[in-house]
């Protein structure tokens, strides 16, 4: 087992690439905290963001939940520092956002799980800080209607920052463990989460109507 916890450090933000150079045992959510302050953001995030290693993240290519808004991990690192078995040290890419310089070695140590070498540094693609962000529930009928309102979400002229799905188990779990009521008087065997941003009024709930009117929810 190898842990790279003591490997916090991060460097300023530069902002004329919009990047950050950490080690990969600095946190996610510090990681976060520390580019908010210049108004950007490294938009991997999860529900383990308060405990979970850059490192990690790179190495298993994390989704995320805002997966459907910016893409998978791989997406936002610009460039490594990796160590191999027999202790040689590759620095790959450097911080270019575009280099087409030959076998792009980062993606192939990206998602590789520590296969391959271990990441220990990586310069990380920033991006602004979302903007006002609304955040509704559904009840739907079945998996097909998870379906069907996901594909009107993504079809409408709202910008779909994550969307998730969960059971009513799932619902009758965090009653459980936070004491919080249904959301709902009648209860329903699967819900929607949806996040958008910076939706105009108007237009969230002209997208609501629409969608209560196709019976989706």
């Amino acid at each position: 087992v190898l842990s790279l916890t003591r490997m916090r450090r991060m460097d300023p933000v530069d902002l004329l690439g919009n990047t950050v150079r950490v080690q990969a045992g600095a946190v996610t959510e510090a990681v976060h905290q520390h580019t908010a302050a210049d108004g950007l953001t490294w938009p991997v995030d999860f529900a383990s963001k308060g405990s979970s290693h850059v490192g990690g993240n790179i190495a298993t290519n994390a989704g995320g939940v805002k997966v459907i808004r910016y893409g998978l991990t791989r997406n936002w690192v610009l460039g490594l520092e990796v160590v191999l078995a027999d202790g040689t040290v590759l620095e790959l890419n450097g911080a270019l956002e575009k280099n087409n310089t030959g076998l792009d070695l980062r993606q192939l140590f990206i998602g590789s799980e520590g296969t391959l070498g271990i990441i220990t540094e990586a310069t990380l693609k920033l991006t602004r800080v979302p903007e006002s962000l609304d955040v509704l529930l559904f009840a739907v009928s079945d998996l097909s209607a998870v379906l069907q309102l996901f594909r009107f979400a993504r079809t409408s002229p709202i910008t779909l920052m994550a969307y998730e799905f969960f059971t009513d188990k799932c619902l009758a779990r965090v009653k459980r463990h936070r004491k919080v009521d249904a959301p709902f008087a009648e209860p329903s065997p699967y819900y929607v989460l949806v996040e958008v941003e910076k939706a105009a009024p108007e237009a969230l709930e002209a997208w609501l109507t629409g969608l209560f009117e196709a019976g989706l929810a």
